[in-house]
């Protein structure tokens, strides 16, 4: 619907809900958070510091073999690029780091591809971008997370924040 009112505005979406229905997007979610929580013990081990802010590079889900397996989020989300950005506190042994991973993805049909669900080629839908109907768009989400650790041990606890929307 979004697309066919040819705003082209954003679009936000509950990240969270997409972690939560899609095993892909969670996979995809909790590499994330693991490659932050590697990065947050060599940044604090490195430098000393108590509490410092990081921000990491983006990845596309498609790259990282984790595109959505939901019908519903390979339209809504596609082959999104995440990242995560996140605050980080230590003390002692312990680390706690509240993170926000951001999506980015932009809905539009690519000329030749086709839905991986209903197998209906691109064409189809993008024609109406094509003749002025309809305006591709950003879709956007994120969502936060607070977890714990002991430096050098992996595992800790995860604390789903919920769902965050930045305008």
């Amino acid at each position: 619907m979004h697309y066919m009112d040819g705003s082209g505005s954003d679009y936000w979406v509950n990240y969270a809900k997409a972690y939560d229905d899609d095993s892909q997007i969670r996979k995809l979610v909790d590499e994330e958070i693991d490659s932050a929580r590697e990065w947050a013990e060599r940044i604090a081990n490195r430098t000393g510091r108590s509490s410092f802010s990081m921000t990491g590079d983006n990845t596309s889900a498609r790259r990282a073999k984790h595109y959505p397996e939901t019908g519903n989020w390979q339209k809504a989300l596609g082959d999104r690029r995440i990242w995560g950005s996140a605050g980080v506190f230590v003390n002692g042994d312990q680390i706690t780091m509240k993170i926000t991973i951001h999506a980015l993805d932009q809905y539009d049909f690519n000329k030749g591809a086709k839905d991986i669900t209903s197998k209906i080629s691109d064409n189809v839908n993008g024609r109406f971008a094509t003749l002025g109907w309809a305006k591709p768009f950003t879709t956007r989400g994120g969502l936060e997370k607070t977890v714990s650790w002991t430096i050098g041990r992996p595992g800790g606890t995860f604390s789903p924040d919920g769902g965050v929307e930045h305008r």
